[in-house]
């Protein structure tokens, strides 16, 4: 008899000795109640945790993948569609607008041109606006000059001087036909203050002066030491011997 015959017995020996002569009363009645809340293991549990004594068909084998593999699999997975949710939400969205009517904004205008044709408007110059009785069409009897003042927020002010204030417009018959200057006319300490645009020689320089108006004239005069020289007496168009009419401002 060898070694392992002999350890067989005695394993087969030591059995006999401890098993019951008998079934156990109530044994079925006992495995039933223990096996009828218990369901078996679904197959692929088994095949990735094995038997722990490694022996049973099914239990784990070489080739099948671990518990600890498939749970990083999946970890790695979870975090790959994370990243991309991520990287998706960071695209830039397109945003329609609908078409609108243009508004004056309400911060400080833009001083430069800006692309795409957006619509930019002149720095704001100091000062109140001008009084009412100046809002009009003004003529100079002693030449073929007339002046526009527009309230702040009249389309010529704005689309065509790109200035949110109120504006004064120059019409003058010259060699090549009648041709607009304007102004940005503010008041300051009860002075009308005028900021060149255009092609005035005094472009973006202001010069005040003191006025006096009435329903029918306007008398300016510059203060020295201004860059203009002077300002002519105008009258209402319509009234005092002016023209009833005054020529319409080229389009913009």
């Amino acid at each position: 008899m060898n070694d392992e015959q002999r350890t067989v017995r005695l394993v087969q020996t030591w059995l006999e000795s401890e098993a019951p002569g008998h079934v156990p009363d109530g044994l079925l009645d006992r495995i039933n109640t223990t096996t009828r809340s218990s369901r078996p293991r679904p197959v692929w549990i088994a095949r990735l945790e094995g038997h722990h004594m490694n022996v049973i068909e099914g239990g784990r084998r070489t080739a099948s993948p671990r518990l600890g593999l498939v749970l990083a699999i999946i970890g790695l997975t979870l975090a790959l569609l994370g990243a991309a949710a991520f990287v998706g939400s960071r695209q830039p969205t397109k945003t329609v607008v609908p078409n609108s009517s243009v508004s004056l904004p309400s911060g400080p205008p833009a001083t430069s041109a800006q692309p795409g044709g957006k619509l930019t408007f002149r720095s704001i110059q100091p000062g109140d606006p001008v009084p009412e009785a100046l809002i009009g069409t003004w003529y100079d009897a002693a030449g073929d000059e007339y002046a526009y003042y527009l309230r702040a927020g009249d389309p010529y002010c704005v689309k065509h001087w790109k200035t949110q204030q109120d504006c004064q417009v120059w019409y003058v018959e010259g060699m090549d036909g009648w041709q607009p200057n304007a102004n940005i006319v503010t008041v300051v300490d009860g002075q009308l203050r005028y900021w060149s645009m255009g092609n005035d020689r005094c472009k973006d320089q202001a010069s005040l002066a003191t006025y006096t108006v009435s329903a029918d004239a306007l008398r300016p005069t510059v203060l020295p030491g201004q860059c203009f020289t002077g300002l002519a007496s105008l009258v209402r168009v319509g009234s005092g011997g002016a023209p009833s009419a005054a020529p319409t401002l080229p389009p913009f």
